[in-house]
């Protein structure tokens, strides 16, 4: 059919932190979630693991989605990334179609 998706969750902990391995446990088995202890005083070291989780589950097509800032000061970060692809019913054309500015009104 040519339809494939997947959904990846993660839990990257601090690994100054400890965590409590009946929550490990309940994280891995009720979320289908990889679990892993970072050093987040090394942030880029730790941002570089999670945008990897992130880009492996969507195939490449989502990177750098994680800064250092973002890990820094962090105790965690819950992660979860969903791909999918499939052919169209009714294909787009490529030459019926331009680039233009895409507006959101998140913040």
């Amino acid at each position: 059919s040519g339809v494939r998706s997947r959904i990846a969750n993660g839990f990257f902990l601090n690994k100054q932190f400890a965590i409590e391995k009946g929550y490990e446990k309940s994280i891995r088995v009720s979320y289908n979630a990889k679990v892993e202890a970072l050093d987040f005083d090394k942030a880029n070291e730790a941002a570089k693991v999670i945008d990897d989780f992130i880009s492996k589950a969507t195939e490449g097509k989502i990177k750098d989605m994680v800064t250092a800032g973002m890990v820094k000061d962090a105790y965690s970060l819950i992660v979860n990334a969903i791909y999918f692809t499939a052919e169209w019913v009714e294909k787009f054309y490529k030459s019926s179609n331009s680039n233009e500015t895409f507006y959101s009104t998140a913040a």
